[in-house]
């Protein structure tokens, strides 16, 4: 992320000096211009906007050299290109920024979901989930528990069906037929 911001801020400085600084310059030398002109037309040029108020090598009453027009038109071509870098690395730039954004904020929600862990109470791995509560009553998910009667209720259920089955198992076996009736 370091890198590639000082490659934006590196590209950013180069060029503002090689095409907004520099450029008007030259043109207060060969067009007579101020250089608040020179800097307005550069700007206005190489943002695309180029209203027309100002045009290079287009005064009647000055001579130009043979190339200046064509070192003009390589410098607006190089200039658009310049600006298209620019954007191409701000939204590098910033489609990083928005994935790191999207990652913390993953994050967070799978932290969340974690602190949010459903239990399972049950031993025999039974198919009704139960949250664990601090204290309080509130907090449950959207339909992921029963309500607290039906809860106590269907613990008290498994207590007796536990306790069935344990009866079963301490029951003496029947004794055989020996001819006797048992009441």
């Amino acid at each position: 992320k370091r890198v590639k911001l000082l490659t934006f801020l590196f590209f950013l400085v180069i060029g503002a000096v090689v095409f907004l600084a520099l450029p008007p310059l030259v043109f207060c030398i060969f067009e007579n211009w101020s250089y608040r002109e020179g800097v307005y037309y550069a700007f206005i040029t190489l943002s695309t906007i180029g209203f027309g108020d100002y045009v290079v090598g287009a005064d009647p009453h000055r001579t130009f050299h043979r190339f200046y027009r064509a070192l003009v038109a390589i410098w607006i071509l190089f200039g658009i290109a310049w600006l298209a870098l620019l954007f191409n690395l701000l939204t590098v730039f910033m489609e990083d920024t928005e994935k790191k954004i999207s990652e913390i904020k993953n994050k967070k929600k799978a932290a969340k979901e974690k602190m949010n862990f459903k239990y399972d109470a049950n031993a025999n791995s039974s198919s009704e989930n139960v949250s664990i509560l601090s204290g309080s009553e509130t907090g449950v998910r959207k339909g992921a528990q029963k309500p607290l009667k039906q809860q106590e209720s269907s613990h008290v259920d498994l207590k007796l069906i536990a306790s069935d089955h344990d009866q079963e198992e301490t029951k003496p076996e029947p004794e055989k037929n020996t001819g006797q009736e048992t009441p």
